[in-house]
């Protein structure tokens, strides 16, 4: 059964890594470009941090672009995919597991932000018939980089700040040695703004349809 091998802390990591190919380079090769973007161009470290996550989702969805393993909207449903959907979020699938890519909040999963979102965290740990399984790709820019850790939702209210999860799993990433943008050498004030349009990014032909925000 597919969905078993993801039900273990210990396997589920390498599951993902199985399942999409060229992930971890594409996540490595986003995080390099963010950071040379950004290159003493943020004068604080709330702001760095926003823009770093901006340009980060943006440089993540044109790298998997390039790659070739980004659905784009008119392409017929697959068993397995990546899509992008509103700001650059990205949802996964692998036949009956579906996975949400998000920025995680405060180092923790971040609330469900409706009710239908909500009812798909609620999950048993030993579920005894599960048609579909739903699991968290969480991500955070650490003095590494990013690293990113796959979640096993268990419970989330609507207006909850957090999810509460029955496990969580590292995702290995060979971007280990990249450098933060420094906070001292801020010469560009670029506000903390959210839209990514304030920050001059290029122009990419990803439409809001099929993923989720991050």
């Amino acid at each position: 059964m597919i969905i078993q091998g993801w039900l273990n802390p210990e396997t589920a990591a390498h599951q993902f890594i199985a399942a999409f190919p060229g992930f971890r380079e594409a996540v490595e090769a986003a995080a390099t470009r963010t950071a040379e973007q950004l290159d003493g161009s943020v004068a604080t470290k709330k702001r760095q941090r926003q823009a770093f996550a901006d340009f980060f989702r943006f440089y993540l969805v044109d790298e998997l672009t390039f790659r070739g393993i980004l659905a784009c909207d008119g392409d017929e449903k697959d068993t397995v995919e990546i899509r992008a959907g509103n700001r650059n979020g990205l949802s996964l699938k692998y036949h009956s597991v579906r996975i949400r890519c998000l920025r995680s909040k405060d180092g923790r999963a971040p609330g469900a932000s409706s009710r239908k979102r909500a009812r798909e965290y609620t999950q048993p740990l030993f579920p005894v018939e599960l048609k579909n399984l739903t699991l968290l790709l969480l991500w955070e820019i650490t003095a590494k980089g990013v690293e990113m850790e796959l979640v096993y939702p268990k419970a989330s209210g609507e207006k909850s700040k957090h999810t509460t999860v029955h496990w969580t799993a590292l995702i290995p990433h060979p971007a280990e040695s990249l450098d933060m943008v420094s906070v001292d050498a801020g010469v560009v004030d670029i506000a903390a703004a959210q839209d990514l349009d304030e920050y001059a990014l290029p122009k990419q032909d990803v439409k809001e349809e099929g993923g989720e925000s991050s």
